[in-house]
Order: structure tokens, then sequence, then C-alpha cells
């Protein structure tokens, strides 16, 4: 096996980068090692989406006015309710103070209809009191009456008066609060679409906002993998190159609505995203199964490594002198398969050794000092390189 991982190394033609001299004398590192496996597994099909917002708003002006703040700028962290922007309320204040005189002059003829009324009651008993005395006759009752009902009319309009003036101070309080633009959800401003200065008339746009406290990643799923997804306890993994992760979602939703000329349909999986790590149009993968089983390379999820270039891992090979020497390999992630991760086949044989701890500062070439060197080697042998790989320390 060693042999053949030494091959490898050559077919795959890496640079030393560290002088042969330099190495011989280099101190030996401790790592553990595991096998990377050849494992009968279900695939999973690798389709293309992308992160999308949850909600996004575009701030508007609902009254019309002169721009005199704007509070935010792009990529700023808004709360709930925060304030992003004023307009000049100068006049909506002075229309609020003009309506609540209205309305307090509304309630004093109320208290004088109702003075007057009582008056006309009175009036009302002591016609009465003299009529059924034998004085008066019944033209002063009816006067009195009429009297009464007259100052009841005129209490009732100045009643309806009043709550039609509570109606416009309610609406010149809420005309002078729409001369503050706030955000109607906690997120990040995308886009800022005012000055200060400038003009808006009602509805013309302030700013764009959008939430990140969660996220949906959109993927395109052929038709053929539609019925397995449908199939109850299936899952859906997204993983976002932009930041490595990969997300096992349980919930999701599959999108009644084929394109029509590439049959895929939409699946809305919905992340949360509390450390804004996702944003919105990142590209995003998705990995559907397929109900198909095929032999697949696994390696342990600790030897992953990740550069500019992308993901790789640390293999031992035989170093100068005898021992081992660390080799790296491009390796490409295709899903993950519990604490492994399955990668495309030819980067690495079944049975190599590959670094899964201790591999943190490694570079090419280094000497290894492997502490579970001989449980690695006795399985690797009796298995001829196959699936029992080495399991390192901290329960791989």
């Amino acid at each position: 096996m060693r042999a053949s991982v030494a091959a490898l190394w050559v077919a795959l033609g890496a640079a030393v980068l560290t002088p042969m001299a330099a190495l011989a004398q280099a101190p030996a590192t401790s790592v553990r090692i595991d096998q990377a496996r050849s494992e009968p597994l279900e695939t999973w099909r690798e389709t293309t989406g992308q992160i999308r917002a949850t909600r996004r708003s575009v701030l508007a002006a609902e009254e019309e006015g002169l721009v005199t703040q704007v509070m935010v700028r792009e990529g700023d962290r808004v709360e709930a309710g925060q304030v992003i922007a004023r307009l000049d309320d100068k006049r909506a204040a002075l229309e609020l103070r003009r309506a609540e005189a209205v309305l307090l002059s509304a309630r004093a003829s109320v208290a004088e209809r109702e003075a007057l009324l009582e008056n006309a009651r009175r009036d009302l008993e002591r016609v009465q009191q003299t009529y059924d005395r034998g004085g008066g006759n019944e033209r002063e009752i009816d006067q009195a009456r009429t009297d009464l009902q007259a100052a009841e009319a005129r209490l009732s309009a100045a009643e309806a008066d009043v709550v039609l003036n509570e109606v416009l101070v309610d609406l010149a309080k809420t005309r002078l609060e729409d001369m503050v633009v706030k955000a109607p959800f906690a997120g990040r401003i995308v886009r800022r679409n005012a000055e200060a200065g400038q003009w808006l008339g009602g509805g013309d746009a302030v700013a764009e906002i959008v939430s990140l406290d969660t996220v949906e990643a959109w993927i395109d799923v052929p038709e053929r993998l539609v019925a397995r997804l449908g199939q109850e306890g299936s899952q859906v993994r997204v993983r976002i190159p932009a930041t490595g992760d990969e997300v096992e979602a349980e919930s999701f939703t599959i999108v009644p609505d084929a394109d029509a000329r590439s049959r895929l349909f939409p699946v809305r999986i919905v992340l949360e995203n509390g450390d804004e790590r996702f944003r919105p149009g990142m590209s995003a993968l998705g990995l559907t199964p397929t109900g198909v089983t095929e032999p697949t390379i696994t390696i342990h999820k600790d030897a992953m490594l990740r550069d500019d270039a992308g993901e790789f891992v640390y293999f031992a090979v035989p170093g100068q002198g005898g021992g081992y020497a660390a080799a790296p390999a491009r390796v490409t992630r295709l899903f993950a398969a519990g604490n492994r991760v399955a990668i495309r086949a030819g980067a690495l044989p079944p049975g190599a050794m590959v670094v899964v701890e201790g591999n943190e500062r490694m570079y090419p070439m280094q000497p290894l000092d492997i502490l579970n060197l001989p449980e690695a080697d006795s399985r690797g042998q009796s298995a001829g390189g196959g699936d029992d790989g080495a399991q390192p320390a901290g329960g791989a």
C-alpha cells in the first residue's frame, strides 16, 4: 500500500516546496491518520442554485416632502423600527396644531350645548309645573318642548363635530409620523435611493433593506429526482462554496412549477443565518439523493483543509531515509456521510493514510510521527487497502 500511495503522489506531480536537505533535518510532527475507504453509498446529485433573502423591501416615502436626513448607508445593519430617513415636517406639524386647536373648540362647543340642553330641560319643567297649577297654556308647553328637542339636536351635532375633528387630528398625527421613514424589520441596507435635499413624492424609494436572520437557498432539481425527494424522510443538503458550509435540511419545499425547457423544479430551503454568513446572491450547490448506491471513496471530515484554490488533504507517503512524510492532494467534495466526506474518485486510492489530526500547519514533505501507525498499517495490509480504515483518537 505504501508503494502504491507513493506512486500516486508522483502521478499527481506535486512540487516539493522545501529544500530536501532542510527537510531531512526538520523534526517530525506528531499526527494521527485515518484511511480512505471505498464504501457503498447512495449517490447524491449536485445541482446549482443561489441564496435569496426571505424578506426584501424597498422603503418608500408615504408623504411628499423634502428629505432633511438619510441616516443609513449601504451595508449598515438596522433594527426593526429604526429611523432610516426624515422629511421636512414643519407643515405637517403646523397642520397637527391647527387640527388640535379646532378639536378643542369643538369640545368647548359640546360643553356649551350640554349647558343649554340642561337649561331647556329646566324651562320645560317650570312651564309644566305652572300649567299643572292652572296657569299658562299648552302653547307655552309646546314651545318649551320644541326648545328642548332643538337643544338635544344641537348637542348631537356638536358631538359629531368633535368626532370629526378627532379623526382630523389622528390624520394629522399620521401624516407627521409618515415624514419619518423607519425599518419594518431587522436587516441590512443594500441600496440607498435618496439624499438630503432631494424632493420625494409619495411612493418614491428611500432605501432597500434585506433580512439576513434567515435566508433561503433555491436550487434547481431535475424532474427525475423530484419523486425521490417527495419520499418520507428525504433530505436535501446545501453547500455554500463561499463559506465552505454544508447544511442538511429535512424541511424543504418543492415548488410545483418546473421550467418548461430544462424540466428543473425549484426547491426552497430555509437556512438559519444568525451570524449573517450567508448573503443573498451567493451561489449554492444543492445535493439531492438519487436512489442509486455505488462504491464511493470517503475520508474523515477532519482531514479536509481549504486554501484559496479550494479543498485539499495531506496523506502519508514514504519519506527520505525511511519513515513517512506529508504529501498534499487536491480533493473534490461530493457530500457528507456522517463524520466522513465522500470525494470524487481519482484523488486518493482506498487505504491512503490521510492525516486527520496535527494537519493545521503542515507543509509538503514534512516528516511525520504517526501516533496510530501500527493500527493503521495492520488494518491497511489485512484489508488490502479496503474499507476498515484506522480510527483517529477522539471518536473519529
